[in-house]
């Protein structure tokens, strides 16, 4: 019935008591020009009366307020509702001829409304507006009118409680949460109003919020009587069939549908209910993908178990053959894997795992595995060489070579066209932990590169672990060649190996003393290992230690150390690795702490590296480089007896330049100081070197090893 404004809002500031101030909502109506129409359209439990009366208490226009019923259907009923209504709140005497309408519960009116809904709003006064509150989008010509600047609309998205306001509704039905339980409250009902006051009940109704947050979903018997009440007992067999059969998918899109429902007709279905307002809602613009609200999922979820396992899985199978159809493998992957269908899904994630084994997606292998048990990894081949595949990055030698034993034990019982499939990449973790020397691990990188397809992933990888046995052995120009071949497969799709193979390039320049392509090599590798968001990978120890070395022989003192902290971080979590490769990392951070003066550190890297040299005897090129190192440091130790103490980073940058032809004024342009600042540098060096000259600074410098021969 009518109400006057003010009985309006006496009775409005009762109902206001129980419920959440909303004011960034209530300014969506504020004062409008012309006679503008609103709309307020989302599902169920969203609060849109609770927001419109808000939003009519703190409006200074007189508001009609009109609940529709099924009778106001009927043109003449309603003409005669709106304007009883409109009456009731216009007075005479008032200068201001403004006033707002509010429809609501608008979805009963009929779909031939949109004339005189427009009517209606064309003769109210100019500044007047028109409110239409539905769960359905309202008859209206929307797109007109927003075109029109007409339209102002307040959606679901809009009426979702922040997490400010969901903290005060659950305060006041008496339920307090902690930041985290929050947290769980947000995740599971989206801001949804409905859904928090339920998790209230349910919270109540467990007696603590812990344990009524860990269960709490879709298929809690009080969700689900209201979800039932409010939206599935209405809606026709063959949509909630749909929904139920598609439950099992995050998105939603017409053919991706058709396919697990066994329909057809989807896209049009999922349209219509997003319209409807239950739950459903558009992820686009174009309305081609959908996603079902999580708790309204989750009771669908309930629903299709209590169909039967195999619907499920039926289900679940359907949509892994629509997803590997249509190049999306870890959908694929978590489908298959859902069915049931260990076989496929370990094929499908071992077609992927080399993509993510030299992108550094090792943390993806290791998630993917997680829904296999132990028993299904130990079973599948496939999974199994997975599992291995997954620790490739860490070093985990002991781990990779376990799991690379199950696979290749499994693999021969396998036929012909899987062994064939999984032989590369038994090939190329044989190589990896090179567990038998470097001759054979040589040799299995080479059976890899063979085995593997052109442009493979593997084969890039394998470039790298052969150029590397072969550098470690002595044959530097074969090195070379398969490693540029690894740089060349590397840039394609594989950065990992791109950086490593540049690594071993900047070594093998820097033995034959090419310090220009060192250089440029050592800065590429680092380079891509940042810029591909890999530097926080294990394996990138090695890049960093070659960019320290060729930073530090550079003059660069400032950014060497950086590098060195960076390599030094990541080399303590490169735990179990192939010991060649952490004497590569130790021997060559061990070469730059003598460059930046600090021989104990040397020593330390040094005797860590001696010690892993012994697991691999073969490596001839390490036991040189490390006797040569040894070397630097004994007689950095000798001239110390003597004199030598450490040079300050300062003086350590006027020394890499006191070999040059530059004078001392121009040396101090180049470091951007005063001459005096370089004066008194260069001879703190000479002092701390015990020379009494420039030229003789240089010499003593040469052979303690600060600067190169």
């Amino acid at each position: 019935m009518a109400a006057s404004t003010a009985e309006h809002r006496a009775s409005h500031d009762e109902i206001l008591d129980g419920f959440v101030a909303r004011p960034r909502l209530v300014r969506t109506f504020d004062e409008t020009r012309g006679t503008v129409i609103g709309t307020v359209v989302a599902p169920s439990g969203y609060g849109k009366t609770t927001f419109l009366r808000q939003w009519a208490h703190d409006d200074p226009r007189p508001v009609a307020w009109l609940t529709l019923r099924r009778e106001h259907t009927a043109r003449p009923r309603l003409l005669d509702a709106i304007a009883g209504h409109l009456a009731a709140v216009q007075q005479p005497d008032r200068s201001d001829p403004r006033v707002a309408l509010v429809l609501d519960d608008a979805h009963v009116l009929p779909s031939d409304s949109a004339e005189l809904l427009l009517l209606v709003a064309e003769h109210l006064p100019a500044g007047s507006l028109l409110v239409i509150a539905s769960t359905c989008e309202p008859p209206l010509p929307m797109g007109r009118l927003r075109l029109e600047r007409r339209l102002r609309e307040v959606r679901a998205c809009d009426l979702a409680m922040t997490r400010s306001e969901a903290r005060e509704l659950l305060h006041r039905e008496g339920i307090r949460l902690d930041p985290d339980q929050l947290t769980k409250a947000m995740h599971a009902t989206e801001g949804w109003p409905a859904g928090l006051v339920l998790t209230a009940l349910a919270v109540r109704a467990c007696g603590g919020a812990s344990a009524a947050l860990e269960s709490f979903g879709g298929d809690d018997r009080v969700v689900a009587d209201y979800l039932n009440d409010v939206f599935l007992d209405a809606l026709p067999a063959d949509r909630l069939q749909l929904l139920v059969r598609t439950s099992v998918l995050d998105q939603l899109t017409g053919p991706l549908c058709d396919a697990v429902a066994n329909q057809h007709g989807s896209g049009a279905a999922l349209r219509e209910m997003s319209r409807a307002n239950i739950l459903v809602s558009s992820l686009d613009r174009c309305e081609r993908t959908f996603r079902v609200h999580p708790l309204l999922r989750g009771l669908l979820r309930s629903e299709l178990r209590r169909a039967g396992q195999d619907v499920e899985a039926r289900a679940h199978a359907r949509a892994a053959t629509w997803f590997e159809g249509h190049g999306d493998p870890d959908s694929a992957i978590d489908q298959a894997a859902a069915a049931g269908d260990v076989d496929r899904a370990g094929r499908l994630l071992w077609a992927s795992a080399p993509f993510h084994a030299v992108h550094g997606r090792n943390a993806y292998l290791e998630r993917a595995l997680r829904r296999f048990t132990p028993a299904q990894i130990a079973g599948d081949p496939a999974l199994a060489l997975c599992t291995a595949t997954s620790r490739l990055g860490t070093g985990d030698r002991d781990y990779v070579e376990h799991w690379t034993d199950v696979a290749e034990h499994g693999i021969r019982d396998a036929s012909p066209a899987c062994r064939a499939r999984f032989a590369a990449g038994v090939a190329v973790l044989r190589a990896s932990v090179a567990r038998r020397g470097l001759a054979q691990m040589s040799a299995d990188a080479q059976r890899a590169h063979r085995l593997d397809v052109e442009d493979g992933a593997w084969r890039a990888q394998a470039c790298f672990l052969d150029g590397a046995a072969l550098h470690l052995t002595g044959d530097a120009p074969a090195a070379r060649e398969r490693l540029t071949e690894g740089v060349r497969l590397g840039a394609l799709d594989a950065p990992v190996v791109e950086v490593q193979c540049r690594a071993q390039l900047a070594l093998i320049d820097f033995a034959d003393e090419q310090w220009s392509d060192a250089e440029e090599h050592a800065e590429r590798a680092r380079s891509t290992l940042e810029q591909s968001g890999l530097d926080e990978q294990p394996v990138g120890a090695l890049a960093y230690a070659v960019s320290a070395f060729a930073r530090a022989h550079n003059g660069e003192i400032e950014q060497a150390s950086c590098d060195v902290d960076a390599a030094g971080r990541l080399l303590e979590r490169l735990t179990g690795a192939a010991p060649w490769f952490e004497a590569e990392i130790r021997i060559a951070l061990a070469r730059t702490q003598l460059r930046l003066s600090d021989s104990a550190a040397a020593r330390g890297l040094l005797t860590s590296a001696g010690r892993l040299l012994r697991h691999c005897p073969d490596a001839t090129v390490l036991r040189a480089a490390i006797d040569d190192a040894w070397a630097r440091a004994d007689t950095f130790a000798a001239a110390a007896v003597v004199g030598v103490c450490a040079l300050t980073t300062a003086e350590l940058r006027v020394l890499r330049m006191l070999p040059s032809h530059l004078s001392l004024g121009e040396i101090a342009a180049r470091l951007h100081v005063s001459l005096n600042t370089v004066k008194t540098q260069a001879h703190a060096v000479y002092r701390k070197l015990d020379a009494s000259s420039r030229s003789e600074a240089v010499t003593c410098a040469r052979t303690v090893g600060l600067i190169d021969g």
